[in-house]
């Protein structure tokens, strides 16, 4: 069986859920617009949002008895430009009964296709994406207050694609630092910290603080018990 085509939508969840499996659920940034020391995100929550909301993938846009067109939801996760969005939605196009589906052609055949059709048609299409772009506004982060900050996903802006690249590359600094952190403290080999996947060397670490914590107690039940004063061990970030 030959899958669907995967639409924008589809790929953002795929890549937030690679994030979640690999790395972690839980995303912590530092907004830079905000008086916030840092911003826990649950990535579960986003995952919600997108995959719940109710929405058509796929709309039948009918000119006449003669034109028919198939818009369908963008396929790549970025455009570089607006100007081939017109390009990038038309599934097919169904004219005096014959089909063509835009997926067949190259981007310079299915311009000509569009530069042959009609201007009322090219309207009608681009009034269509107006409204579906109205119906698509997806907060799926808020945070701060008077006003908030809201983050919000549109469907044929690049929105989808700089909430990635925040996910991805909001983690890289701390990724060095723990593998550095491992090295030095847990005194982990080299080439083992370098084979160890990022959802590993977060299990590593909830162990080592673990670990730390029930040694911190015991440390302080008993330099209290002796009048000493409480010591403390190599903390990681955040506990």
């Amino acid at each position: 069986m030959i899958p669907a085509k995967i639409s924008r939508i589809d790929s953002f969840c795929i890549l937030i859920n690679l994030y979640i499996v690999c790395v972690s659920n839980v995303l912590e940034i530092t907004p830079k617009d905000q008086q916030i020391s840092k911003l826990k995100i649950d990535l579960y929550d986003i995952l919600d949002k997108v995959t719940n909301f109710d929405f058509e993938y796929t709309h039948l846009l009918e000119i006449s008895d003669d034109i028919k067109i198939k818009l369908a939801t963008p396929s790549t996760i970025y455009e570089a430009s607006t100007d081939n969005l017109i390009t990038s939605v038309i599934d097919t196009i169904h004219i005096t009964g014959k089909t063509f589906n835009f997926s067949q052609f190259d981007q310079k055949q299915q311009q000509s296709l569009i530069d042959n059709i009609s201007s009322d048609v090219t309207t009608h299409i681009i009034r269509k994406i107006k409204e579906i772009d109205q119906n698509y506004q997806l907060d799926v982060i808020k945070y701060g207050q008077d006003p908030p900050t809201v983050i919000t996903l549109n469907l044929y802006n690049n929105s989808m694609f700089e909430l990635l690249k925040v996910i991805y590359n909001s983690n890289l600094e701390a990724e060095y630092y723990y593998r550095y952190f491992m090295a030095k403290h847990i005194n982990l080999p080299g080439d083992q910290i370098e084979t160890s996947t990022p959802a590993e060397i977060q299990t590593y670490l909830q162990f080592y603080k673990r670990e730390r914590k029930e040694e911190e107690k015991a440390r302080e039940k008993a330099e209290r018990a002796q009048g000493g004063t409480v010591g403390t061990s190599p903390m990681m970030p955040g506990m």
